[in-house]
């Protein structure tokens, strides 16, 4: 019974994240709401990050894989990377709104270089969550089927431990890649703003 109520208690929670993700990629959407939607999807997205740290504890108690650790470091540094990405844009959107709220009195509108850009980061931000969650929630719901000694080859049980890795990989590819995007665009704000 106690088993149940814990199983319980982790799809409730699950499900509140999901909800709430949700939520702010609905507000992400909106038009001239830029800086408040990435400043509510970063408060979210630390809380997650501190949630996915805290509930990894619980493998510590387990003899884990090579390719379950690479699954957990996955969730763990995509989590890193999408928060890095989040103060970069933050950054970003501020400087614009500083500077274009100096001209006029209300919210920014963002140039089409900006807009597509920021359309581009959206969906990357949605994609990487949805692989990380996906994977972490495989790991905390399916983990004896994922931490398994397996061989390569066409196997059906070898198809779930290879689909949560390349899951975790190819959020690690994306999430990296919008730092790097974030980056560019900051110090391309700098120079336009300066100028």
């Amino acid at each position: 019974m106690d088993l149940l109520n814990n199983s319980m208690k982790t799809i409730y929670e699950y499900i509140t994240i999901l909800i709430i993700y949700i939520y702010s990629f609905i507000y992400l959407g909106f038009d001239k709401t830029e800086l408040s939607s990435i400043i509510m999807l970063f408060v979210i997205q630390l809380i997650f990050m501190i949630y996915c740290f805290v509930k990894s504890n619980m493998f510590s108690k387990y003899n884990i894989l090579a390719h379950t650790g690479i699954c957990i470091a996955g969730v763990h540094i995509t989590n890193i990377f999408l928060f890095v990405s989040l103060i970069l844009f933050i950054s970003l959107l501020n400087n614009m709104n500083t500077k274009f709220q100096k001209v006029k009195n209300e919210p920014i509108d963002l140039p089409k270089k900006y807009e597509d850009i920021f359309t581009l980061y959206k969906k990357l931000f949605i994609s990487s969550f949805t692989l990380i969650f996906a994977t972490f929630v495989g790991l905390t719901a399916f983990f004896p089927l994922i931490n398994k000694d397996f061989e390569f080859g066409f196997d059906l049980n070898n198809l779930i431990p290879i689909f949560f890795i390349c899951c975790s990989l190819a959020s690690i590819g994306m999430s990296s890649y919008m730092i790097f995007q974030g980056n560019e665009f900051l110090k391309l704000s700098r120079r336009q703003i300066i100028n």
